[in-house]
């Protein structure tokens, strides 16, 4: 059965990132991933959003997970004055993050010929496009890579300043400005692709009440500068104000979480506590996981919810660096159920979801009466 599907996105998750490579085995058995023509994703996210959109058959997919050390992404320099001082006086961060770099870099041109491949000639030679995000610090503002706004940075730069996890990994200074990690503004950018000139046909976007209010504030203002205060309602980093701001039936996104958290997010259940620990590392994920929940939890919508998939991650650790090879597996297989499970209830009419096209609903009903 066709599915509406035309844009992808990834909620952020450290090592939780595992699931989405069982979510890309439903997609790819429901015959949805050819049909994709934009990715876009933040932190794990973002690096799931390039795999995709270098156009890697999943059997390569899954190859590159399994030989993926996470362990070496912790890329010290095995001397705590050395740590120290790139901690607090070079890039605020334990980690290099060079070993990223070097991986994700073999990878590009292991699929495009060049390390350095840019927005641009990734869309010219696969004909997808890659959404990344990343948080400006010098101007404290959400930065969105991609073809329309940095079409000449190499990927690799730009999904390397998406993970750079606060205090975690060294920040990125590019082009005079220090950048990290995309989550700490936008973790979950599910409203990425909701502008009218991303919807393929027309039955498959509406309004809310929440795009009503923006889109009457876009047509108010003469000052677009104005609309960056957006960032707390709507992802409104980089979309032309003459682009008339929807709710884009065509996104389906995927979100990392509890089974409390999800509960939480369906607005069904109260807020679970975390265990902070006793040590800096702990302590300083906890306050970097308070500010994204703090953004995310002040944009989301039960229309939102309706076009995700949530996998339950079993409430493990995004910064899990020693995850096991069963404590993978057991992600992926819920990536897969999980993705699985919404698309049986995206084809079942009696299921009421505020994506749904109207004409799938019609179509769903003529082949049950043909039956």
């Amino acid at each position: 059965m066709a599915y509406p599907f035309r844009n992808l996105v990834f909620e952020g998750g450290g090592v939780k990132g595992s699931a989405y490579i069982g979510a890309i085995r439903a997609l790819n058995e429901e015959g949805i991933l050819p049909e994709i023509q934009r990715f876009g994703g933040t932190s794990a996210g973002a690096i799931t959003a390039l795999l995709l959109g270098l156009s890697i058959p999943f059997a390569d997919l899954v190859k590159i997970h399994k030989d993926m050390n996470f362990k070496a992404f912790k890329d010290d320099d095995f001397s705590i004055v050395q740590d120290n001082i790139r901690l607090f006086f070079d890039g605020f961060g334990i980690y290099k993050g060079d070993f990223f770099t070097e991986w994700v870099g073999k990878i590009v041109e292991k699929w495009t010929g060049s390390k350095d491949t840019t927005f641009q000639q990734l869309y010219d030679k696969t004909g997808k496009d890659v959404f990344f995000q990343g948080t400006n610090i010098s101007t404290h503002q959400l930065r969105t890579f991609s073809r329309e706004t940095t079409p000449d940075v190499p990927l690799v730069v730009a999904v390397r300043i998406s993970m750079s996890i606060p205090f975690f990994f060294k920040s990125v200074e590019w082009d005079k400005d220090y950048y990290v990690d995309g989550g700490v503004l936008d973790n979950y950018p599910i409203r990425l692709f909701d502008r009218k000139s991303f919807v393929n046909k027309e039955e498959h976007f509406t309004t809310t009440d929440t795009i009503d209010e923006v889109n009457k504030l876009v047509s108010n203002t003469e000052d677009h500068s104005t609309l960056r205060s957006l960032h707390t309602k709507y992802n409104a980093s980089f979309f032309d104000p003459a682009d008339e701001i929807v709710y884009n039936k065509e996104t389906l996104g995927f979100r990392l979480e509890s089974q409390a958290e999800i509960a939480m997010l369906k607005h069904i259940a109260t807020s679970t506590e975390h265990h902070i620990g006793h040590s800096l590392i702990h302590f300083a994920w906890n306050l970097s996981q308070t500010m994204i929940k703090g953004h995310e939890s002040g944009k989301t919508t039960k229309e939102d919810a309706a076009r995700t998939v949530f996998i339950n991650t079993f409430f493990t650790p995004s910064f899990n660096f020693d995850i096991t090879e069963e404590e993978k597996k057991t992600l992926m297989n819920s990536g897969y159920t999980s993705t699985k499970d919404y698309l049986h209830q995206f084809n079942t009419s009696e299921v009421k979801l505020f994506n749904r096209p109207k004409s799938r609903v019609q179509c769903t009903w003529l082949f049950l009466i043909v039956l």
